[in-house]
């Protein structure tokens, strides 16, 4: 017992030296850093492969709009907006949803107003989840209204 202490003591002194148990300062460069190649791709590839009109690519847009949500490129805000409700496979969708609440442009919650009327469930899922993200008034209330509704396992998404 006393040999794994003194590890972890030992551990706690080196990360303490080595400035690993620090946290960034507000105006650190390497938090205000442009956007950063994904996976070996450029962001601008990114928003490129998910605007592609191919239904035959849904797995690379899929990815596409994961990583754009993950890097929150805004760059990428238009296409996001544009596949949320206009895609055809509701995977895509879905993603993109997800995508938007990972950004949280208020220009976006227009469309995933408009994705809470999706036919697919996942959809409609990843819009709540997307609005619970967004800090803003107009998103609470769409979210209260469908907790309100009490139809099924969105009103239990958007009630959490």
């Amino acid at each position: 017992m006393k040999r794994s202490s003194f590890l972890v003591l030992i551990l706690a002194c080196v990360f303490q030296l080595c400035g690993c148990a620090q946290q960034p300062a507000e105006n650190d460069p390497v938090v205000d850093r442009p956007p950063r190649k994904v996976a070996g791709i450029d962001p601008a590839t990114l928003t490129d492969m998910l605007a592609y009109q191919d239904d035959d690519r849904d797995v690379q847009k899929r990815y596409a709009a994961t990583m754009i949500g993950i890097t929150r490129e805004l760059s990428a805000v238009e296409v996001l907006n544009e596949k949320v409700v206009g895609d055809r496979d509701p995977k895509v969708r879905a993603a993109c949803a997800w995508a938007i609440g990972e950004i949280r442009e208020d220009g976006q919650l227009n469309f995933l107003e408009k994705a809470l009327n999706d036919r697919d469930a996942a959809v409609r899922s990843a819009a709540i989840y997307a609005l619970g993200r967004f800090d803003s008034p107009r998103a609470l209330t769409l979210l209260q209204k469908i907790a309100g509704e009490g139809k099924g396992p969105e009103a239990l998404t958007a009630f959490r």
